[in-house]
């Protein structure tokens, strides 16, 4: 998709000033795909250049077909071509934006949305002007004391120092508000939800953007999956996080075939890289109590969502994974295959991302329900969002 976007941006800039698109750089063309558009710019995607763009693209991608010998049918092939390519484009600005654009939900903001539920019209729920005497001094809010789960009895000792926030006139109403821990744990699970799903479409998108030839491999060869991770410790302490330490880092899919294909897939970057480099005699699952051995893969780079540094290794052990969904339904062949809709490149993505949710989901779904003391509201709130930022891409 950005290439058609960055295509449509170069064709605009050579119809309005012939030879400047020449003149610039590629960072220069692709920071325009971001920005602003010219009021005409929409007006000239309709026309046919840019039209047959969309065209290339749909067939690139094995969604459409040419019909060289029917010329009567391009109208309505083209008209596909740019449906389909609307609705994906539509399709993955929305991944993006509910998973991982849209405002993360914490216990902070649960709060704070259940208590404008019942306290509709008050300014004053985030206005930190409660205090009691063991409070030391120190003021809170309403939206803190929710998140704490102080506002379920009857809110004996606390004061306000605001004349327009007067406890006793919002007791009774309290009644009706929500446990938050709950009401985040379920919050939590659906937005985990929207994420994973985000992550298996922006990883088959990339495994589209590969050459033909490997994606016609990718359908016609037998697939294997291997994890990589770190050997568990020797010795644990009582705040070491046995999740983060068991996360396979690593997601290695081997093509076996005439020309075997060893693949890198990078789950939070949503990158698929060709490892021409692997010999195929390392990708031997580790043995029960064996040692880690050295491989080449980068294992920094994917527990920061960093770009791979060249000839980086890791000590690590290698385990062969249950393909998603297996045994996978046969598809119809094709000279070129919609990749995006591929079985097995949809198992590779799915099992991809299961892997990295699995180490962290079950752990933050169980601490959700843990309520936090009232002095650790503002920490609780980091905790969280940097728990999304270790499963989101990384931000550039």
């Amino acid at each position: 998709m950005r290439w058609v976007r960055f295509k449509q941006v170069v064709l605009y800039i050579e119809d309005r000033l012939p030879g400047v698109a020449r003149l610039m750089t590629y960072a220069q063309l692709i920071t325009l795909t971001n920005g602003p558009a010219p009021s005409d710019f929409y007006r000239f995607l309709r026309s046919d250049v840019c039209t047959a763009v969309v065209l290339d693209w749909a067939v690139a991608r094995g969604v459409v077909q040419r019909d060289e010998e029917n010329p009567a049918n391009h109208a309505a092939t083209l008209k596909r071509a740019e449906s389909i390519f609307r609705d994906h484009y539509r399709r993955m600005r929305s991944f993006s934006q509910r998973a991982f654009l849209s405002k993360f939900p914490t216990p902070a903001t649960v709060a704070l949305a259940d208590l404008r539920k019942v306290f509709i019209d008050n300014p004053h729920l985030k206005e930190q002007a409660l205090f009691n005497s063991g409070s030391g001094g120190k003021h809170f809010s309403l939206s803190e004391l929710h998140v704490a789960g102080k506002l379920t009895g009857d809110l004996q000792g606390w004061q306000s120092n605001n004349t327009e926030l007067q406890l006793p006139s919002i007791k009774s109403p309290l009644a009706r508000l929500g446990k938050v821990s709950s009401l985040f744990r379920a919050a939590l699970s659906a937005r985990l939800r929207q994420m994973k799903d985000a992550h298996v479409a922006f990883i088959k998108d990339a495994f589209c953007r590969l050459p033909l030839a490997q994606r016609q491999d990718i359908e016609d060869n037998t697939l294997e999956l291997f994890a990589l991770q770190l050997p568990a410790p020797t010795s644990r302490t009582k705040t070491a996080k046995p999740n983060a330490e068991a996360t396979p880092f690593a997601i290695i899919a081997l093509l076996r075939g005439s020309v075997p294909r060893v693949y890198e897939i990078f789950t939070r970057r949503a990158a698929v890289t060709l490892r021409r480099d692997i010999d195929l005699a390392l990708l031997t699952p580790s043995s029960a109590n064996a040692k880690a051995k050295s491989l080449p893969f980068d294992a920094e780079a994917y527990r920061h969502g960093t770009l791979p540094i060249g000839n980086a290794t890791c000590e690590a052990l290698l385990t062969r994974l249950d393909i998603e969904g297996a045994p996978l339904a046969p598809q119809t062949h094709s000279d070129v295959p919609d990749t995006f809709a591929s079985n097995k490149v949809n198992a590779i993505a799915s099992t991809a991302v299961r892997h990295l949710f699995e180490a962290y989901e079950s752990k933050a779904l169980q601490e959700a329900l843990i309520a936090p003391a009232l002095e650790d509201v503002h920490t609780n709130q980091e905790k969280w969002l940097k728990f999304y930022a270790t499963l989101s891409p990384p931000q550039t």
